[in-house]
């Protein structure tokens, strides 16, 4: 007979690398605006722009609004103008001027 296959009595160590674990979460949040525009130092400003600055600047990607007051026009505006940043979806009910209208806002950067 002859001699055994050469085996080898130790298998090799092999270093595990450690792994970087990335999370991501998605934050959403709701917010009340009681309107569209707000009246600060007797200039009527949008609150779109506040909005987005808000989003941005807490890395929320799902915003609820509630008393938006969004008509078919200033939905359509904000979309355009917010187009590859912002997506807004809303319901409104254009005949009741009191606190109604629920819109959700899409932040294309983080969600």
């Amino acid at each position: 007979m002859g001699t055994p296959p050469n085996h080898p009595t130790q298998l090799p160590v092999v270093q595990a690398q450690p792994r970087q674990i990335k999370r991501e979460f998605l934050k959403i949040t709701s917010l009340n605006i009681r309107g569209r525009v707000s009246t600060i130092g007797g200039f009527r400003q949008e609150k779109w722009f506040k909005i987005y600055n808000l989003l941005n600047l807490h890395r929320i990607a799902l915003l609820a609004i509630q008393e938006s007051h969004l008509t078919d026009k200033l939905a359509r505006d904000v979309n355009s103008a917010f187009n590859s940043k912002l997506k807004v979806f809303y319901s409104s009910l254009p005949n009741n001027n009191n606190a109604v209208g629920v819109v959700i806002v899409v932040n294309r950067h983080w969600g």
